[in-house]
């Protein structure tokens, strides 16, 4: 996404499901402008992750065994205890104003 394409409003509001499908499929942004002054912009949404597609049987059948690992090691309880209180704890220098 380079430069801006500036369009005023009037032509806009004549062609706007022209300009938006100019957005989505040519990847642009394009300003609405008013006697000069940006009322809005019009950009593409990001496409989503491709890291969200459909996991894997392998996948899932390790996840489903890690499920339950911290148990027997970890004292949860201790543990959230220990989190929550080191939460509280400032660790920035103090500021004199």
């Amino acid at each position: 996404m380079g430069e801006l394409t500036r369009i005023p409003l009037k032509d806009f509001s004549k062609n706007p499901t022209i300009l938006v499908n100019r957005v989505a499929h040519e990847h642009i942004s394009i300003v609405v402008e008013k006697d000069g002054e940006p009322l809005a912009v019009l950009k593409p949404v990001r496409p989503k992750s491709k890291r969200r597609g459909k996991k894997s049987a392998a996948a899932r059948k390790a996840f489903l065994a890690a499920a339950g690992s911290w148990r027997d090691v970890v004292d949860t309880d201790k543990f959230l205890a220990d989190n929550y209180e080191s939460r509280r704890l400032s660790t920035r220098p103090h500021v004199e104003l």
